[in-house]
């Protein structure tokens, strides 16, 4: 890119530093403690790993750009999670893994079994879709960013007896609001985890002192 504003978004303090933040964050932690949960209401952190590494991949999966008319709003068949099959490989169920399949509207209890899988097997699925996103991100050039696509975040509502959300339609936007979406949505998420390891692990982490 020759703007620098648009170089760094895809410089390493943007969209790769909360991918990098959270697998160096969860490196010292067991099986045990990304499976716990902190309460009845709210999933561990093995969750967190799961679901940042989802919307990394459908972002990576988005490109190149899926324009207006390209399909329907939540097919991105170039996910990773999907040419490996990464649910069987886990033995869960698709169908409960909430919207997308990426953790929207799934329970605790549904969380505690996506993380329970452990950290080896969440971390090498996390790994790809990440790096997959830097790279995708990396290639792009300035006229890109403003160009026009169905978002990764497709218009949804809330089902109110299941409390999933459900895709109503297409969500149209430009590249640069779902870098930005991805980037203020993993950091949003890196935040929970730095809290709930110094607050629930024993092991020091950014929000201890």
């Amino acid at each position: 890119m020759t703007n620098p504003i648009a170089s760094e978004l895809v410089g390493p303090w943007f969209l790769p530093f909360p991918h990098q933040a959270l697998l160096r964050l969860v490196d010292d932690l067991s099986d045990e403690m990304i499976a716990k949960p902190p309460s009845a209401t709210a999933p561990p952190i093995g969750w967190h790993v799961f679901h940042i590494a989802r919307w990394a991949d459908r972002l990576q999966a988005s490109f190149p750009n899926q324009l207006p008319g390209d399909g329907h709003p939540s097919e991105l068949p170039r996910q990773i999670w999907q040419v490996e099959k990464v649910a069987h490989a886990w033995g869960i169920d698709s169908s409960t893994l909430g919207w997308l399949e990426a953790g929207p509207g799934m329970t605790v209890e549904q969380a505690i079994i996506v993380a329970s899988v452990g950290k080896e097997a969440l971390t090498a699925y996390a790994k790809k879709a990440f790096q997959a996103a830097d790279e995708s991100a990396k290639h792009l050039h300035d006229h890109e960013l403003t160009q026009h696509r169905n978002s990764i975040i497709p218009e949804s509502q809330v089902d109110t007896e299941t409390g999933v959300p459900v895709t109503t339609g297409p969500h149209l936007v430009t590249v640069y609001f779902d870098l930005l979406f991805h980037f203020s949505h993993a950091s949003r998420h890196l935040g929970m985890v730095e809290a709930l390891k110094g607050a629930m692990c024993s092991v020091r982490g950014t929000a201890t002192v």
